[in-house]
């Protein structure tokens, strides 16, 4: 395990080295298939100076953990790291590396060869291959993408954009660097589904630097993730989609990003069994991954395992309390089983934003308060959304008996095609299964009949 490098410079604003150096090492060891290595989400989670390592350990089940810290002074680097053997509590190794910052690769690669010689690997030639290669020969490059990669990890609106700003200059300075390419492609991917951006745009710009990514390194799995994400959320082409994916996970198994690629090709497909499936690996490969927590929950909830889907929510937001799409289907949870005012204390205490409006509209109109329900489906009347709040309020006109009103509200969606239409055949869009117009857009977009829901 790969504990995040502490950043000893004082300054929070180089937080994003000693962060970017741990990932860059827990990437180069994951193409080693002979050792497991605890995925970035879940090892970022114990960062800090105060991480215990043996604790750490312990909760991990790995054999040895690698500390660091590493200092930033003008163009100067001090880079620190242990690797200690937790079962008997001894050093490994250790070095400390004072170079010019230009020579960052270097100390990467020979800190990730120095812990496959103390662990007695036997690499392949391959893998040694992999070891020595470099994702950019440009120092600027890399540091730019390691603060694109620091802001997109926050998953806000302005995070994004920051992310996005870092990538672009980094492929000023080397526009071959895939790697780059592919974080665009997933923050464009995002800001679309999110609604932070219009989802034609976000489409254009996303769909352009996945096929640069790929384009420019074919073994790079985040290019082909990007790209069957373009293919499944806006391009609605589910084979080629799927292609992509599984070409993702041939290229990193271990990786749980790539089975969560997988989870959600299942679920567009309501293929929810299968979902389930592919989210608990990739919560077993990374188990502190609130994406992969969310999405082994949400596939829970369409296959009517409540009493589990809650469990997993709970933990979603345990490791992140602001994650508002866990607190929607939180209350999604309770309002099917009754609990109503569970279902609304939960909305009541996420951030004031269109789409959770929307999902308190659905909570009061399950709760059978329609004055309520009907008064923030007027006011958004006001303001016309073509995001995940519009999709939610179709169902809340279905509910309310305005069959007409839902289904013209997906069918303008249709027009701007808005990602999430590929999420129809969930369980929260049951009440407009009958309308032989629903059945008709859901045929115009290609989805096949949901299976494994109860």
């Amino acid at each position: 395990m790969v504990l995040p490098f502490v950043n000893e410079s004082g300054d929070p604003d180089a937080d994003y080295l000693g962060q970017g150096i741990a990932e860059t090492i827990i990437n180069t060891l994951s193409q080693i298939r002979k050792l497991r290595v605890v995925p970035r989400a879940t090892a970022f989670y114990f960062k800090g100076p105060k991480a215990n390592p043996q604790a750490v350990a312990s909760a991990l089940h790995v054999r040895a953990v690698l500390t660091g810290w590493v200092l930033q002074r003008g163009d100067s680097l001090i880079v620190s790291t242990e690797l200690i053997d937790t079962s008997t509590d001894t050093q490994l190794w250790g070095a400390r590396y004072s170079r010019k910052l230009a020579d960052i690769f270097d100390v990467q690669e020979e800190i990730a060869k120095e812990i496959s010689e103390r662990l007695r690997l036997q690499l392949t030639r391959q893998e040694k291959k992999r070891l020595g290669k470099r994702p950019t020969l440009s120092r600027e490059a890399y540091q730019l993408y390691l603060r694109g990669s620091f802001h997109s990890e926050k998953l806000s609106p302005d995070d994004f954009q920051k992310s996005l700003h870092y990538c672009r200059q980094a492929l000023e300075f080397d526009p071959a660097y895939a790697t780059a390419h592919a974080r665009m492609s997933a923050a464009y991917l995002a800001m679309g589904l999110f609604g932070y951006i219009k989802p034609c745009d976000a489409f254009a710009c996303a769909k352009a630097a996945a096929l640069k990514a790929v384009e420019t390194d074919g073994a790079l799995a985040e290019g082909h993730l990007a790209l069957g994400y373009v293919l499944l959320f806006f391009e609605w082409d589910w084979p080629r989609a799927e292609k992509e994916i599984r070409r993702a996970i041939e290229i990193t198994p271990n990786s749980s990003d790539v089975h969560l690629g997988l989870a959600g090709w299942f679920v567009v497909m309501g293929r929810y069994e299968e979902m389930v499936n592919e989210a608990q690996i990739a919560v077993q490969l990374d188990p502190l991954s609130v994406n992969a927590i969310f999405r082994l929950g949400a596939g829970f909830y369409e296959c009517g395992r409540y009493a589990e889907a809650e469990d997993q929510m709970q933990k979603a937001l345990k490791l992140h309390p602001d994650f508002a799409f866990a607190a929607y289907v939180l209350a999604l949870l309770y309002s099917v089983q009754g609990r109503h005012k569970e279902a609304i204390r939960v909305l009541a205490g996420v951030a004031d934003t269109s789409i959770t409006r929307a999902y308190m509209a659905l909570a009061h109109v399950r709760a059978g308060d329609r004055e309520k329900a009907l008064e923030i489906v007027h006011e958004a009347e006001r303001h016309p959304q073509q995001d995940f709040s519009a999709l939610v309020l179709s169902v809340v006109h279905s509910l309310l008996g305005e069959e007409d009103a839902a289904i013209t509200i997906l069918e303008r969606l249709f027009k701007e095609r808005l990602p999430a239409l590929v999420y129809l055949n969930g369980r929260t869009y049951t009440p407009l299964r009958g309308s032989p117009r629903f059945q008709n857009l859901t045929a115009r977009i290609g989805l096949p009949q949901p299976v494994g829901q109860v």
